[in-house]
């Protein structure tokens, strides 16, 4: 059975602005010490090729890849949609079909886990597959 998360990323991404930073900081004030200090070095050095490879989201019954990321795009194979994107800092900001550009931050647990922060400050967690 194959399970498709797309429509409720695109609602995320939708629905991302810049107050997702705001909600991302006091998320970390309430996180212990040691995470905080984790995160913030993982998003001093956020590179675009940190970010190259196909992404599905964190759940066990989805095994379907969620969106590749290019060293210049989103694609999301679902849909077929393809989306640009850059990144400032710690924050991705992707230019949409309509010219809109939605912003949100993003960090790293490791090498193959991406963790994206939506505008309510809930934590998307994506595994790099191969």
């Amino acid at each position: 059975m194959k399970i498709t998360y797309l429509p409720f990323l695109i609602l995320t991404l939708i629905s991302c602005n810049h107050s997702s930073s705001h909600n991302q900081q006091a998320g970390k004030v309430q996180g212990n010490s040691e995470e905080k200090h984790s995160a913030n070095n993982k998003t001093s050095n956020l590179t675009t090729d940190q970010l190259i490879g196909n992404w599905v989201i964190d759940d066990k019954q989805n095994t379907n890849v969620t969106f590749k990321i290019s060293k210049h795009n989103f694609y999301y194979p679902d849909a077929q949609v393809t989306n640009p994107y850059t990144i400032k800092g710690d924050t991705i900001k992707m230019t949409l079909e309509d010219g809109y550009i939605e912003s949100f931050p993003f960090s790293f647990r490791d090498k193959n886990t991406l963790v994206i922060i939506t505008a309510t400050g809930d934590k998307q967690v994506y595994k790099r597959v191969h």
